[in-house]
């Protein structure tokens, strides 16, 4: 028998691991905890906050509706129709254009602001300290612009990479998914907060393709939900539309929980693997 004791450590077998796949103890992205969280954190958020989104979803849809039912009933459209001077069918135009712009700012900005809420505040639930879904709005508002800014930089990015070659913009778009949970939850400017969003998506963009694969099939289930509910009203145009709006309301204000309260469960989950810091900074991130 071969006498080892005296041998050189370095010569001896070594117990650690060699690659990171062989480390029990190494914490992985788990898909299947993220899609947990995520319809977790989306029932938590809808407690907390159906009555915001269905009012700031619901209200500008319900306006654009009756102002449309009461031009179409003053006779306003039928200037067209009826041959009306060119100066009516400028302001026709114009009001038209302007309006437009107005409703769609207005849905984008409502759409900001709640994902960031939706975001901060799914992942206080995550981390055991929501706050109030209140405090989640303001912090929406306050990131308003900053969310603006870096969301024209990420959008022009994928839009130049997309055209010179698609890879680039699928990239792009991966690795900037995080943009605006970063945004809710931490104190960064734009460009920071892409720098951080690249940082953090390196080595994960695989899922988060196929969390993003995932998302789209259930935003269609849902959407498909939803339209089916509205087929048995289809006997009485009026009650059909107002159903269907009914409806979009209520689809689009699931999606958004969804999306939203999605995106903060990767953030959690790329922040707990990498930096194991979720717990530590939490108070900060309320402050």
């Amino acid at each position: 028998m071969v006498d080892t004791s005296n041998q050189p450590v370095a010569e001896q077998q070594s117990s650690e691991p060699q690659y990171d796949w062989q480390n029990p103890n190494l914490k992985k992205f788990d898909f299947g905890r993220v899609m947990s969280r995520t319809f977790q954190g989306a029932l938590h958020c809808g407690k907390e906050s159906w009555l915001p989104l269905l009012l700031w979803f619901g209200l500008p849809f319900l306006l654009f509706c009756v102002l449309g039912l009461a031009l179409g009933l003053s006779g306003f459209f039928e200037v067209f129709s009826s041959g009306g001077t060119d100066s009516e069918r400028v302001a026709l135009i114009g009001l038209v254009i302007v309006g437009s712009v107005i409703l769609a700012f207005g849905y984008i900005a409502i759409y900001i602001m709640l994902y960031i809420a939706i975001s901060h505040n799914t992942y206080g639930f995550f981390s055991g300290s929501a706050p109030s879904f209140n405090e989640s709005l303001r912090r929406g508002r306050l990131r308003f612009w900053t969310t603006i800014g870096a969301s024209l930089l990420a959008g022009i990015g994928i839009i130049i990479g997309s055209i010179f070659f698609i890879l680039p913009g699928i990239l792009l778009t991966l690795g900037w998914y995080l943009v605006m949970p970063i945004l809710a939850m931490e104190d960064k400017s734009a460009v920071e907060t892409l720098s951080r969003c690249w940082e953090m998506s390196r080595g994960s963009k695989r899922w988060v393709l196929l969390y993003i694969i995932v998302m789209l099939v259930v935003a269609l289930i849902i959407q498909s939900v939803f339209s089916i509910i509205t087929l048995p009203f289809a006997f009485d145009v009026k009650l059909y539309l107002i159903v269907s709006v009914l409806a979009s309301i209520l689809s689009q204000a699931v999606n958004l929980t969804l999306t939203a309260a999605g995106g903060a469960a990767i953030y959690y989950e790329i922040r707990d693997v990498k930096e194991g810091a979720v717990q530590e900074t939490l108070s900060t991130v309320f402050d």
